[in-house]
């Protein structure tokens, strides 16, 4: 058996988006001038607008990446979702798959010192626009998805939603 043990951990797009609009808009450092160029799009534009220029200019380069792992032969595909609210069952899971040599007890303490809350000293839920670890939750995507952004989103990447489970057909 190969010691590699290929794994990946893929999030609902639509969340992805969402989450860098705000960091780029926000949280991140600039250090390249790409990300300069988007921020002052992001800033001179009405969030609708910003979301939108994101999903053609920003967001393809993640969708080809996700839409290449899925199939990946021998890759253990993981979801981000899984790991909010069950830390301990996605990690134990991961360390077993990757045959990591670590107590269970061990284990647990680097999980508990690493979760949302203890990171951000916030629950899961409240919401820092200015931070990285925004607000730790699945679904947020449903608070910034206007019909236009939805509409714009299906044409572009419903059958990738589809292709990675997070939807079974373009009726969202």
């Amino acid at each position: 058996m190969s010691p590699c043990r290929p794994f990946v951990v893929i999030r609902d797009l639509r969340d992805t988006l969402i989450s860098f609009y705000f960091s780029t808009k926000k949280s991140h450092e600039i250090v390249v001038d790409r990300l300069a160029q988007i921020r002052r799009t992001l800033d001179s534009s009405i969030e609708e607008d910003g979301i939108i220029y994101l999903i053609g200019q920003v967001l393809p380069a993640s969708a080809r990446i996700q839409d290449s792992w899925i199939g990946a032969p021998a890759a253990l595909l993981l979801r981000y979702e899984d790991i909010l609210g069950n830390e301990y069952a996605f990690f134990e899971q991961l360390v077993d798959y990757c045959q990591i040599n670590i107590s269970r007890e061990h284990l647990q303490d680097i999980i508990r010192y690493n979760t949302f809350e203890v990171a951000t000293g916030r629950k899961r839920g409240e919401q820092d626009v200015n931070a990285h670890l925004r607000k730790g939750i699945v679904g947020d995507w449903r608070n910034y998805f206007s019909e236009r952004v939805k509409a714009e989103f299906k044409k572009q990447y419903g059958k990738l939603l589809i292709d990675t489970g997070y939807e079974k057909d373009l009726d969202w």
